[in-house]
């Protein structure tokens, strides 16, 4: 009869029993979870984007082995030595398997089942695969001249790792989500930042063109004439700050008296 045969560490202690001896509980310590709970599947789990390659195997074959099974997410088996040809090949001196062009349709559980005459090891991989990303476009971004500490959030994917090239700036590698801080927000850092992002499940780089714009603190004034109600709407703002106006001042070059323009504040003839 043939055996499975997992590698698993176990320690096993004995915390207390009934009186008389009749009924003993356990405590069991699990060394290695991971190895419990996949087998001997290599990788454990792995990301791939469509289009991509995956390979496969067990980290411990049978001796000898007389065959390697494969059981595939949609329950279909097959033994490596008669492998479909059209995406399936061997890459291993073990158990192992090659799947090219990888389809939607191969997300979930792969089994793998290295088989002699007295064992047999067993190890599963869990596949994820995604669509593939082939670009990304963002507004730019904008600071404000002189902020202190701003972030730059450089991208909304989930990537494992950016390098990013600032203008007139060397290349800097960020671990993680793709995210920049800044000491201080200068002309210097205006214009088309590069990045290159590394995605999971794919193997090149996905290179994003972000374009960043450092604005500096300006009035903005003027008016608006209303030819139905022969009226002039004046206004005024400062852009690019965080300043809030509390009020406007505007003055007739023929008058010695101005107005306080305030919103909400009118005397009945001014508003």
């Amino acid at each position: 009869m043939i055996s499975k045969v997992f590698a698993i560490c176990v320690a096993i202690y004995i915390i207390g029993s009934i009186q008389n001896g009749l009924v003993q509980s356990f405590e069991i310590q699990l060394k290695n979870l991971p190895r419990m709970q996949q087998g001997l599947g290599w990788p454990h789990t792995l990301t791939v984007v469509v289009g991509h390659v995956v390979l496969m195997k067990l980290t411990k074959s049978a001796i000898n082995q007389n065959s390697c099974e494969v059981i595939t997410p949609s329950g279909q088996t097959f033994a490596s030595s008669s492998l479909p040809k059209d995406r399936y090949e061997v890459w291993d001196t073990s158990c192992s398997l090659r799947i090219r062009n990888v389809h939607s349709a191969d997300s979930g559980r792969w089994r793998l089942t290295s088989t002699n005459t007295t064992h047999s090891f067993t190890g599963w991989i869990e596949v994820y695969v995604e669509d593939d990303i082939k670009s990304y476009q963002a507004p730019p971004i904008s600071l404000l001249d002189g902020e202190q500490h701003p972030d730059l959030d450089l991208t909304s994917l989930d990537n494992s790792y950016c390098l990013v090239t600032q203008p007139f700036s060397q290349s800097s590698l960020v671990s993680g989500h793709c995210r920049v801080t800044l000491d201080k927000a200068t002309r210097a850092v205006q214009g088309n930042w590069n990045v290159l992002v590394g995605l999971p499940g794919r193997v090149t780089e996905l290179h994003i063109d972000r374009h960043v714009q450092v604005e500096a603190e300006r009035l903005d004034v003027g008016y608006a004439h209303d030819s139905n109600n022969n009226k002039i709407h004046l206004y005024c703002n400062i852009l690019h700050t965080a300043k809030i106006v509390t009020f406007c001042r505007f003055q007739k070059t023929t008058n010695d008296v101005g107005y306080n323009v305030m919103e909400g504040l009118s005397d009945g003839l001014h508003r």
